[in-house]
């Protein structure tokens, strides 16, 4: 299954709705842990970070892979979706993962549906 989230977060840092909720719905299907899901994309999300502050200050792409520790062509991937997101869409992103988090954790809301919210508020 951690192939699986790779995929769906390789969707969302494409800005693929549809291919992130199809994916989504499979893990769903699979009874996957909401939360562990959760953490993976806050990882991946972590990542397009720091790939894009050193990509603005002009690390080059193989400087990047050695200081994330991270193979060259990941890297790759990395620097094409950070593309995709602005620095207010990143900390609108981070500020959503939290807000589900805690909704989840706190049973506020049920975990597929928040899931599923937070899915959509990415690719908007």
């Amino acid at each position: 299954n951690i192939e699986s989230i790779f995929k769906l977060s390789d969707a969302i840092g494409e800005r693929r709705l549809d291919k992130a909720l199809k994916i989504f719905s499979q893990l769903k299907n699979k009874g996957d842990d909401f939360i562990a899901v959760l953490g993976l994309l806050i990882r991946h999300f972590r990542i397009i970070w720091k790939v894009k502050e050193m990509d603005e200050e002009g690390v080059s792409p193989l400087e990047i892979s050695k200081i994330i520790k991270m193979n060259p062509t990941f890297v790759k991937n990395y620097l094409q979706e950070m593309k995709n997101f602005s620095w207010d869409g990143l900390k609108y992103i981070f500020k959503r993962m939290l807000q589900t988090d805690y909704e989840i954790k706190r049973g506020i809301s049920k975990p597929e549906i928040a899931f599923e919210s937070l899915l959509i508020s990415f690719v908007k």
